[in-house]
């Protein structure tokens, strides 16, 4: 399969050429390297720009966010004709051994539209996520735990963090929605691969490998998230539980509204002004149905 590795820089940059080097240590593989930058400062692009000779550079205008981000490289890559897309954030890590089981098994396997690794904590090696969980039902929304040690399995969702999907099924399902911007957008496209229907072909399924890993740098992306992130999160529930589960709505908001009031009391208490605002926020704009940025 020909093989697009997409990676969004925002404000990054030494850890996006850092990803990069590690994968041009890849020698079996042939693949297509896209950096997407989302508007980053303007000593951030310069360095960035430096090093366009060694990858494809798709220069964003605004800060798109992940989704937008991601959407500018999945088209691009389409346009030049790769059937695999692999999404990659520039502080995870994937050796070419283990991106190799992920191919292998996306070429084998017809049926599966979307496969990730395990994901390991690149300084402890602790189990980060084996696979994700429905963001509508569940807070802790991936698994700590291989449900199967030995074969493929299917889960909810695939982490964005190291996420590599057939080139049709995008353009079957389609990209990923925007209205989300930052966190949820990929729980969002994998629950319409599961919930898609067609007479005429088999059901795409999205599946995690137990023996391919991935490593990520949680102090890098720490560094990066903060109180926005935790905003996105919050708001975004509501938005993926509107789309999807309208019809619990009387059920599912009180809950994560008692949820999220719980957690901003918690960060007040902890003297954490900024996520106690940023939940709260997340609550109001969540309701009242704000989307994008």
């Amino acid at each position: 399969m020909n093989t697009a590795i997409i990676i969004i820089n925002w404000n990054a940059t030494d850890d996006t050429l850092t990803c990069i080097e590690s994968i041009k240590k890849w020698i079996a593989i042939p693949h297509q390297i896209y950096v997407v930058d989302n508007n980053s400062t303007h000593e951030e692009k310069e360095r960035l720009f430096a090093q366009e000779k060694n990858f494809n550079l798709l220069k964003n205008k605004i800060n798109a966010g992940f989704s937008g981000g991601c959407n500018i490289g999945i088209k691009a890559a389409l346009n030049n004709g790769h059937d695999a897309i692999f999404l990659l954030n520039n502080d995870a890590r994937i050796q070419e051994k283990d991106f190799n089981l992920l191919l292998e098994a996306l070429i084998s396997k017809p049926d599966i539209g979307v496969i990730g690794p395990v994901i390991y904590d690149a300084n402890t090696n602790a189990l980060l996520n084996a696979g994700g969980k429905n963001i509508g039902w569940h807070y802790i929304s991936h698994w700590r735990h291989i449900a199967d040690p030995q074969d493929i399995y299917e889960v909810d969702y695939v982490s964005g963090t190291a996420f590599l999907a057939r080139g049709d099924v995008f353009k079957t399902i389609g990209l990923f929605d925007e209205s989300y911007f930052f966190s949820g957008e990929v729980a969002d496209f994998c629950k319409r691969i599961h919930n898609y229907r067609h007479p005429s072909r088999s059901h795409f399924k999205v599946t995690i490998h137990p023996q391919a890993k991935a490593v990520h740098d949680l102090h890098v992306s720490s560094a990066h998230r903060g109180p926005l992130y935790t905003y996105y999160t919050v708001r975004n529930r509501y938005i993926y539980i509107r789309k999807f589960f309208k019809v619990y709505i009387p059920i599912l908001y009180p809950f994560w509204i008692y949820r999220h009031f719980l957690h901003a009391a918690i960060s007040f208490m902890n003297k954490q002004k900024n996520v106690t605002k940023a939940v709260l926020k997340g609550i109001l704009h969540g309701l009242i149905g704000k989307v994008g940025r």
